[in-house]
């Protein structure tokens, strides 16, 4: 039979022919350095990444840039509902966040940025806070809020909303929403559409935390999952509509194609003159 191995960008990155048997082993160490391109252009300045993994109801919450998370309330890993991988973080709009520590990082001052993630809205009302970076002084936070009993993308700064989305955001299924500003401008998208623009030339605070899911104050919880969190200091990753990948945000800069957990075989075999062919994720 053969076997065909892919990464997670279904990129075919190895096929073995004529095996025979009920085994095959095959042993790598991180980026395959037969191919090229992959990774992330702007790790150096991604300040965190949270894939969101971990066993149902944990609060253990990794940062691949190395932030410390704590939960707040009863927010907690959850396996029912995913992006990617198998899990997210599940908020129950009561009081529940996952929160940084203080860092440079978390704080814009008058440089670009993006804030971005993948989310699954429940059917609620009011302003739900998805991303507040203002515990820190001047700052801005990120908001599912109802308006004409639809969902909006909004932005708003320390003191009132400056800017709503045209589209809509849809509730019980998974959207990737990003904020970014570059220059003095800041854009939001939904599902990598453009959808909000508005100025904002203020110096944000040189340091802050993060709280994601529950406003700086502790007020505005959401309601749902977020899965793949992303925060980028110094890089307006967007400045026009775009396509969101369709695989978890790398951790590494490139060359290469990371080959992890994502890796899906192919197996084809052929008797009595027809092929068959299985799928193994």
């Amino acid at each position: 039979y053969t076997l065909r191995l892919y990464n997670e960008l279904a990129a075919l990155v190895r096929t073995e022919t004529g095996l025979t048997g009920t085994s095959y082993t095959w042993t790598t160490e991180g980026p395959d350095s037969g191919l090229s391109g992959g990774g992330d252009p702007h790790w150096d300045s991604v300040a965190a990444l949270l894939h969101c993994e971990g066993a149902d109801g944990s609060t253990t919450f990794t940062d691949e840039a190395g932030k410390t998370w704590t939960a707040i309330g009863n927010a907690q890993i959850d396996t029912a509902y995913s992006r990617f991988g198998s899990a997210s973080v599940l908020f129950d709009g009561t009081g529940d966040a996952i929160r940084s520590n203080t860092h440079a990082d978390f704080g814009f001052g008058a440089g670009d940025y993006t804030v971005e993630m993948w989310v699954r809205q429940g059917a609620v009302t009011g302003d739900r806070c998805i991303y507040d970076g203002r515990d820190g002084g001047a700052g801005i936070a990120i908001y599912s809020s109802t308006s004409s009993n639809t969902r909006k993308l909004v932005v708003a700064n320390n003191s009132a909303i400056i800017a709503a989305s045209a589209a809509t955001i849809p509730q019980n299924a998974f959207v990737h929403l990003a904020v970014c500003r570059s220059g003095t401008t800041v854009k939001g998208f939904i599902n990598g559409s453009e959808s909000l623009s508005v100025e904002d030339s203020r110096t944000l605070a040189a340091s802050s935390r993060a709280d994601i899911g529950l406003s700086a104050v502790g007020g505005q919880g959401f309601v749902g999952n977020i899965d793949e969190i992303r925060i980028t200091k110094g890089v307006a990753r967007y400045t026009a509509s775009f396509t969101p990948q369709d695989f978890p945000f790398e951790n590494f800069s490139g060359p290469g194609y990371r080959l992890n957990d994502s890796l899906r075989f192919e197996l084809e075999s052929l008797r009595d003159g027809l092929t068959s062919r299985h799928y193994h994720n």
